[in-house]
């Protein structure tokens, strides 16, 4: 067995982020949902293992520097990933 260790992380890139209905989200992981909103995902789902995946991490951005900039929900990334360096807060 070969086993390596990466110095380099592969994160995600939200900027590349697709949309989808949330209700389609919700539907493919088997779940009940009745907002009719946008959602952005890593790529959309292919079962529902990978959909609820995506669900457990769902964070809502909003930047208030910029007031004009939407709100947008994400699913399926890491403050990390959505922040991208950059200073920000996390409200739980």
């Amino acid at each position: 067995m070969t086993v390596a260790i990466l110095a380099k992380r592969f994160g995600l890139d939200p900027r590349k982020a697709v949309s989808m209905p949330e209700v389609d989200l919700f539907a493919i992981a088997g779940k009940a949902w009745d907002r009719n909103g946008e959602i952005y995902v890593p790529r959309i789902p292919i079962d529902a293992a990978e959909a609820d995946a995506m669900l457990r991490l769902v964070t809502i951005v909003a930047d208030a520097t910029n007031p004009n900039w939407p709100t947008r929900v994400y699913a399926g990334y890491t403050k990390e990933e959505l922040s991208e360096g950059r200073p920000h807060v996390l409200v739980s």
